[in-house]
């Protein structure tokens, strides 16, 4: 009688592992993706030019304050100049040294309360947890608020470890402001020479990004494109309401213009959906293709301009191209059918020419301004090369 030989189960130490490699598979996609969250580095965010100035603001008091002997007068000087830091940007000037003062204040109070504080445990813990619960609502304020509420909660413990005199408190709290005042000069030194270049910067991120919109897939289910850049710009601009110079009229108009062009070039895509819809081999998609590139060359010419100051290239030449494009979208009403196509391709045909005017008026408020020299002292638009004044007349600007 032959006996039946039982294989033994497979030990846990060296059996088949083939089902633990899903387990462990499972554990480290989490594990990658934390560490490519750790590893990311956005240089879009690297800002020398501010990080340069920043450095130069904290570092400054402290070679001064060494060597004329006073190495703990230019610490304090240094760290209202770290803590103003904080506060800095790339936004308008106005609005920059608007924030970055009330974040000079706000430290230099903390370095107050933290020096006359310090003789008294119940007095310091006090101050120390009203002012943490203050930093911690200024998160409602944005970021900016929130950063500075920090640091300036650790200025307030620090220098409460260190009991001072009142008029070492007020000298160490004057010291953190000088520094503060400092770290503001630093950011606003170009104010008067590029008055409005953050503005200017804002409104060219703008256009370009209209330029990839006027190329690019709308989805009716997401949310508009550009609304980041829109916001941005308005909040860039908000402070050039009641500023009557020319060039800020100018980068308000660019700014209305820009939202009616990002309203065209949405509504356009839309239409473009329904058509394909209708007839996915239709002769007017391939025009309005066509026109929509057009598009997108003029409003990356409108954003270069901005960067470079000069006059958009051949701007005039495009802006034809757009009305022969425009008008491969006429439907005949003699002889069209009403059909649905053809109602698309009527509002196609509304669509392209307002946002050939939209582009027409941005080209023109991008253009290099000069004086007319007459006695108004009136600004005339030069558009590759033809006076946007008298178009009619065709009359050549003087370059």
């Amino acid at each position: 009688m032959a006996s039946t030989v039982q294989k033994p189960p497979p030990s846990k130490e060296g059996g088949d592992t083939s089902t633990d490699k899903p387990e462990q598979g499972a554990r480290l996609r989490p594990l990658q993706a934390l560490w490519q969250i750790v590893t990311l580095v956005d240089l879009s965010k690297i800002n020398l030019a501010q990080a340069l100035r920043n450095t130069l603001g904290v570092v400054a008091p402290l070679i001064v304050g060494h060597m004329i002997g006073m190495p703990r007068g230019g610490l304090a000087m240094s760290s209202g100049a770290l803590n103003v830091s904080y506060s800095d940007g790339s936004d308008p000037y106005e609005q920059r040294a608007k924030r970055m003062l009330a974040s000079t204040l706000w430290c230099s109070i903390a370095v107050l309360l933290g020096g006359l504080t310090a003789h008294n445990n119940v007095a310091s813990v006090l101050v120390a947890a009203a002012w943490a619960f203050i930093a911690g609502m200024l998160v409602a304020l944005g970021t900016a608020a929130a950063d500075v509420g920090v640091i300036s909660t650790v200025v307030l413990v620090v220098y409460a470890a260190q009991p001072l005199t009142p008029r070492q408190a007020l000298a160490a709290a004057g010291l953190a402001l000088c520094g503060g005042l400092l770290q503001i000069l630093l950011s606003v030194a170009l104010w008067p020479v590029r008055r409005y270049e953050p503005e200017r910067r804002s409104l060219a991120a703008l256009y370009s990004e209209l330029a990839r919109i006027a190329t690019h897939p709308s989805e009716a289910t997401a949310a508009p494109l550009g609304t980041r850049e829109i916001v941005q710009a308005n909040d860039a601009l908000a402070n050039l309401a009641t500023d009557t110079s020319m060039a800020a009229l100018r980068y308000r108009a660019l700014l209305s213009q820009a939202e009616r062009i990002r309203l065209s070039l949405v509504t356009l895509a839309r239409l473009r959906h329904r058509l394909i819809r209708e007839n996915a081999f239709h002769p007017a998609i391939p025009a309005l293709d066509q026109y929509r590139g057009n598009a997108g060359y003029l409003l990356d010419a409108v954003a270069q301009s901005l960067i470079s100051g000069k006059e958009p290239g051949l701007a005039a030449d495009r802006l034809v191209l757009g009305m022969a494009l425009a008008q491969k979208l006429a439907v005949d009403e003699a002889t069209a059918a009403q059909t649905f196509s053809n109602a698309v391709l009527r509002d196609m045909k509304f669509q392209a020419d307002a946002l050939g005017g939209q582009l027409r008026a941005g080209i023109e408020l991008a253009a290099v301004y000069r004086s007319a020299g007459n006695a108004a002292g009136k600004l005339e638009f030069c558009v590759g090369g033809v006076s946007a004044r008298a178009p009619a007349d065709a009359m050549r600007c003087r370059r």
